[in-house]
């Protein structure tokens, strides 16, 4: 009997301890509730003043890759997708300026495509379009990419210094053959490519 009476008081015991573990735990999870629902609301009411700060930040990104240099020689030869070349300067004959995408064969594929794709669907109009490749076979280009309606010229001569990295660029080639508002895209922050080319529409 007595025995039975400390298994009891010891079962009695045991339920008390868990049942002050159990309040604690609902007490901590309450709380971390309470905290993720204050963060949720300060998150939503800030929303709006957020995109405006990241929006502000992307700009200043893109303002500062922005780059500014002379096209190497106005007498660099220009193929063009009829196999007749052209110097550089017969290109911007009349006077456009021209927005230009620049890469090389050995760029990444799959990121010009999609610097490509970004482009066709920013610019609707494409007469002051151009893309100036590098590729010795220009039916790798042909097979790899499709340019939709933009002029393509090819060349393996060394425009500016940016050429010496090999990587995909784009710049406002003006009559005087100054290479403006030269641009590096990001792979990773594709919306900064309809940025810039939002940005030479409206300038």
């Amino acid at each position: 009997m007595k025995m039975t009476k400390n298994l009891f008081l010891l079962i009695f015991g045991i339920l008390i301890v868990l049942n002050i573990i159990m309040v604690f735990r609902f007490n901590n999870l309450n709380k971390n509730y309470s905290e993720i629902k204050f963060l949720y609301a300060v998150t939503k009411e800030n929303d709006s003043k957020n995109s405006s700060l990241l929006a502000e930040m992307r700009q200043n990104l893109l303002t500062q890759n922005l780059i500014e240099q002379k096209i190497n020689d106005e007498n660099i030869l220009l193929i063009d997708e009829n196999l007749i070349a052209l110097n550089m300067s017969d290109v911007v004959k009349d006077g456009k300026n021209l927005l230009v995408f620049r890469f090389h064969e050995s760029s990444c594929y799959p990121c010009i495509r999609k610097y490509l794709s970004r482009l066709q669907n920013t610019i609707k109009i494409k007469d002051n379009v151009i893309i100036i490749a590098s590729f010795v076979d220009t039916e790798i280009f042909n097979n790899n990419f499709n340019t939709l309606g933009i002029k393509t010229y090819f060349t393996n001569a060394k425009l500016c210094d940016f050429d010496t990295e090999e990587k995909p660029y784009f710049f406002i080639l003006n009559k005087s053959l100054t290479l403006q508002n030269g641009f590096i895209p990001i792979e990773k922050d594709l919306p900064l490519i309809d940025q810039y080319c939002r940005l030479i529409i409206e300038n």
